[in-house]
């Protein structure tokens, strides 16, 4: 058998869709296999009953077939199903999709009749009532046996190389389903390893803006502590800073012309209060030397009286 499926290694539903299902070929003698054995055995017994067994029957054997039933039962969820139920799913599909073109519609219509009953598939027939039926349909007679029997390999044979491309087809089909949804699923994670990236960026926007905002107050913050130390500055004109090298102060920096003339004005100011204070001081010493001479030579009593008699600003 040239085919990469076998009845003893059927593929498991769980191995899809992590893996592409593997192309799958069939030889001429596969198909030969099933035009000339294969399809006349199961429609010898029907297909209700090919796994029936007793004294005189055994189970029909079908590799090819069941293979290709294995396969797209698979492709299709129903692995689960049982051996006849595959084999009937798989020649109704393909029996329909191999009518609707229309070269092969007769081919189509005379296997169908040789399978299937026409009113309900699913209802078991008698294989030697269909061909009978078949027969008186298409004007055989028993004189015709050979020429239908003809008719049967030859369709028989079409059908069979129909059927090989129709499995290799489902399998391209759910490969090329497979990957959309691949492709699907990578958009799908794009986006959110897209929207996951805006949102660290947002974050970030946001961070940054508060950062930016607190620097702002920061430098708000040294520009008022600047202002107040130039208004200490200000205030504080006694203070002259000293000068440590070139272009450098140690403590204020240096006042300004009009603060220095403010400053020697206070300082002139300041001396000529301190020499009214002085002589203030000397007069009332002096005052107070006469007076107390005065008392010693002329007596209490003219004492009191050059005492009240002195001008206020004496006493």
């Amino acid at each position: 058998m040239g085919a990469n499926v076998t009845p003893e290694d059927p593929w498991p539903h769980e191995w899809w869709p992590e893996e592409l299902w593997p192309e799958v070929t069939f030889a001429a003698g596969d198909l030969k296999e099933i035009a000339a054995r294969e399809l006349p055995r199961i429609r010898q017994r029907s297909i209700w009953r090919i796994d029936f067994s007793s004294h005189n029957q055994r189970p029909v054997k079908t590799p090819v077939l069941d293979s290709m039933a294995d396969l797209y039962a698979n492709l299709n969820d129903q692995e689960r199903a049982d051996r006849p139920e595959k084999l009937r799913c798989l020649l109704w599909e393909v029996l329909n999709q191999y009518g609707e073109q229309k070269q092969n519609a007769q081919g189509a219509a005379f296997v169908r009749e040789l399978f299937f009953d026409p009113d309900d598939p699913e209802v078991p027939i008698s294989p030697k009532t269909q061909v009978e039926s078949l027969q008186g349909k298409l004007g055989f007679g028993d004189e015709h046996a050979n020429i239908f029997a003809h008719r049967r390999r030859k369709e028989f044979a079409d059908f069979a190389a129909y059927l090989a491309v129709f499995i290799v087809r489902e399998i391209e089909k759910e490969n090329e389903r497979i990957k959309a949804e691949r492709i699907k699923e990578r958009g799908e994670q794009e986006r959110l390893e897209a929207e996951r990236i805006k949102q660290i960026a947002e974050k970030e926007r946001v961070e940054a803006e508060r950062t930016k905002k607190e620097a702002k107050k920061q430098k708000e913050r040294v520009k008022k502590e600047a202002q107040k130390e130039r208004v200490r500055a200000t205030d504080d004109e006694d203070v002259v800073p000293t000068v440590v090298g070139p272009g450098k102060a140690k403590g204020r920096r240096r006042p300004t012309p009009d603060q220095r003339k403010r400053q020697l004005a206070r300082e002139k100011f300041l001396r000529q209060q301190q020499r009214r204070d002085e002589k203030r001081k000397n007069e009332r010493v002096r005052n107070s030397v006469i007076a107390a001479v005065l008392a010693t030579v002329f007596g209490g009593s003219l004492f009191f009286y050059l005492t009240d008699s002195l001008p206020q600003w004496l006493r």
